[in-house]
């Protein structure tokens, strides 16, 4: 009964070991992006091992499932899970903790969620319990049945049904060939209909994070705003249109001045985030193709940095119109944007969303083509009589028509 046990217990593992290697292959990509998180393996062999690695563990779930050479994908496995298991740990003492990436990327809560202890410690119960029912599984799978076969007898010395063919019932057989592809049919087709739902829930958790933070900074643009007499943030200094200076986050920065767009958060690190590093997540987004870069992903309006009147062509002058503006001189709160993130500047737009937005009235939301009209942006802040300067097309937020007199969102109040 033990054997019988021990063996669906492996079973179980091995099954779970093919679910592991499928996904790693339809999620190849991102697989590879979890493996760059391993510092102490070369570089120049990664996108090898990306591929090699998912086949090996189909390779043994394979043969074990199929009943062929089990011997050898049993121990293949646990020498494989246990090399993965002291790979990590040596990551964990002499670097950091890597992502796991062991269902690629369809699961990216993992390497939040879970700790590099509770990594570990479900490694060596896995590796505990499959050297165990192995153990059993051998056991029932040992001599005396082998040395009945050649003898024509069964199990318990008794005439075998297959005498004559010189042959007995194994007592563990695998899965026939037929079952083994019915099997591995369903958990492809099972996979395939959860990947949409799963990176639909992986963008759904990303956008909450962002929006989460977007509110969270549109919140500190209220604080000050009240710690100020009722003025939006003014992070640079007019006089110094070409370089301005941004000092926070352990960052010092000369920029131009409306470029305060990207370096806001260094001024506002130290008395409204507690001293956050530039490079903090707090003004990072979730789809950040620079996740270690000094800039915000979050965007600040320009339109809160001059007066309404720079934001239309025909009353446009020029710098002289730069400058502090009110928040209470925002006509329409529930529609004014605060600070933007744009989803099309990664490489891989993973969300549904073009962008998204926070508000002066402190909610935020994402944003479709469709919900911004893009014909209220003026071209640029950097273009004026007398400058010649081929503008690009506006951006969410920042550029609006009217300035804090105008509204960023389609058809609202």
């Amino acid at each position: 009964m033990g054997g019988v046990v021990a063996k669906w217990i492996v079973n179980v593992l091995m099954i779970g070991l093919l679910v592991v290697g499928l996904a790693k292959l339809i999620d190849a990509p991102a697989f590879l992006d979890a493996l760059r998180t391993w510092t102490l393996v070369p570089v120049a062999v990664l996108p090898s091992l990306s591929i090699a690695i998912p086949l090996i563990e189909l390779v043994l779930a394979g043969s074990w499932l199929l009943g062929l050479a089990r011997r050898p994908a049993g121990v293949g496995a646990l020498v494989m899970m246990s090399v993965f298991t002291l790979t990590y740990t040596a990551h964990v003492i002499f670097t950091s903790a890597p992502d796991c990436g062991c269902f690629a990327k369809l699961a990216s809560h993992e390497s939040n969620e879970q700790s590099w202890q509770s990594t570990i410690a479900r490694n060596l119960a896995f590796i505990a319990i499959g050297g165990l029912s192995l153990r059993f599984c051998w056991r029932g799978l040992g001599t005396p049945d082998r040395t009945a076969a050649r003898a024509g007898t069964g199990p318990a010395g008794r005439p075998g049904a297959d005498s004559g063919s010189g042959r007995s019932p194994a007592r563990y057989r695998g899965f026939t060939l037929l079952e083994s592809l019915v099997v591995i049919a369903v958990l492809a087709t099972v996979i395939a209909i959860a990947l949409p739902a799963l990176r639909g829930g992986r963008d759904s958790a990303r956008m909450s994070v962002d929006l989460t933070r977007l509110r969270q900074h549109a919140g500190v643009v209220a604080v000050y705003s009240n710690d100020y007499r009722g003025v939006a943030p003014m992070l640079a200094d007019p006089a110094r249109p070409e370089t301005a200076v941004f000092e926070g986050g352990g960052r010092r920065i000369e920029d131009e001045f409306f470029n305060a767009r990207v370096w806001w958060h260094l001024p506002l690190s130290g008395p409204y985030y507690d001293g956050a590093a530039a490079s903090s997540e707090l003004f990072r987004s979730s789809t950040s193709p620079y996740p270690e870069s000094y800039l915000a992903d979050f965007r600040y309006a320009c339109t809160l940095m001059s007066r309404p009147e720079f934001w239309r062509r025909e009353t446009r002058t020029g710098p002289e119109q730069w400058g502090a503006v009110r928040l209470h001189e925002v006509a329409y709160p529930s529609a004014k944007g605060v600070f933007d993130v744009s989803y099309r500047l990664s490489a891989e737009v993973v969300l549904a969303a073009d962008s998204a937005a926070s508000f002066v009235d402190g909610h935020a939301r994402s944003l479709r083509h469709a919900d911004v009209d893009g014909t209220q942006y003026i071209n640029d802040h950097r273009a004026w009589p007398g400058i010649e300067y081929v503008a690009h097309g506006g951006a969410t937020v920042a550029h609006t028509i009217d300035g804090v007199r105008g509204r960023d969102l389609r058809g609202s109040d």
